[in-house]
């Protein structure tokens, strides 16, 4: 039987593309974790998979989650269903190259803003919560783990660009999750948020005073000092009053506790910084994502990472947080 050469091109493409895809897709061992009761969280945007050269490139985030071991990563922009240019899924590629286990919950019909844990334990109670949105829908994405018996939550998120957008899901993570969940808690993602902005509206955010004027400080003063018994969060929404304030009163932000002097940080980068373009007129670097944790864990470090493969993968720098359940 002769073959033709048409048909012999088509196999040896078989051939290469099956071998290509195995070098590709080769699984890494599972990730162990300790088992004294410690976990190194990661919140990292992945930029949708492509590097500051516009090119899709996953090896800067697998470089970066090997190098620091996280026990849990909170990806955000990270492609899930939606296969890529290159023809691999982000997150499923990240999961077996690094041998942890993976949940993800896409955030629009493209995925582009999709949230997803990656986990050293086993994750069970998977869930995703639609965020309440007027522009581009958002998730958070939840996933549990069992530390020598003990069950931690974990909240992946990702929240909007316009603040009336912001301020509810906020407001929907604390009344979903800040306030029912009375285990341990970690929250950590993208907030899109500056950790001074805090919203007296859903429309205007106002950063003076931590969110207050001094009437309205002086008012609240009073008022708290005649209901000493009431919950602050029943009072902030009476005030309409929602940010990061009020997350900082139930929750410990980890980096800025490790670094209460330290006002020059950032986590995101300048557009122009990022693509390496003249430094004039720039938006601000600044510091927008974060790792929150219930008053159940000690936090042992905290750092915004800034290396190499950092810069060369997103235009957000990931934040790794030691942690130690009390």
């Amino acid at each position: 039987m002769s073959i033709r050469p048409r048909e012999v091109l088509i196999i040896v493409t078989l051939i290469v593309s099956a071998a290509t895809l195995a070098l590709v897709w080769t699984a890494a061992e599972p990730q162990q974790h300790t088992d004294d009761g410690a976990l190194r969280v990661m919140t990292f945007n992945v930029h949708q998979g492509f590097d500051n050269s516009g090119r899709t490139n996953p090896v800067p985030f697998l470089k970066a989650i090997e190098a620091y071991r996280p026990d849990l990563v909170s990806l955000q922009e990270s492609e899930s269903n939606r296969l890529l240019s290159s023809q691999y899924d982000l997150v499923l590629w990240l999961a077996r190259r690094t041998g942890m286990h993976y949940y993800y919950g896409p955030g629009t019909g493209e995925n582009i803003y999709g949230v997803s844990i990656l986990s050293a334990y086993p994750l069970h109670n998977q869930r995703v919560y639609h965020l309440p949105a007027e522009e581009d829908p958002r998730v958070a994405v939840q996933g549990e783990l069992d530390v020598n018996g003990t069950p931690v939550r974990f909240l992946a998120v990702h929240l909007g660009l316009s603040v009336p957008d912001r301020y509810h899901q906020m407001k929907y993570i604390f009344n979903e999750q800040i306030k029912k969940h009375t285990g341990p808690l970690i929250i950590a993602g993208d907030f899109n948020t500056l950790e001074s902005e805090n919203f007296i509206s859903e429309q205007k955010p106002d950063t003076r005073n931590d969110g207050w004027d001094e009437n309205r400080l002086r008012e609240f003063a009073d008022r708290q000092a005649q209901n000493t018994e009431r919950n602050i969060a029943e009072l902030a929404a009476e005030e309409q009053f929602f940010g990061m304030r009020t997350y900082r009163r139930f929750m410990t932000d980890s980096w800025r506790m490790l670094n209460p002097d330290d006002h020059d940080a950032y986590s995101w980068l300048d557009t122009n910084v990022y693509l390496g373009k003249p430094q004039d007129e720039l938006e601000s670097s600044v510091r927008i994502d974060y790792v929150f944790v219930s008053d159940h864990f000690s936090v042992e470090s905290a750092r915004i990472v800034a290396d190499e493969n950092a810069l060369a993968g997103s235009d957000h720098l990931p934040v790794i947080v030691d942690l130690k359940l009390k």
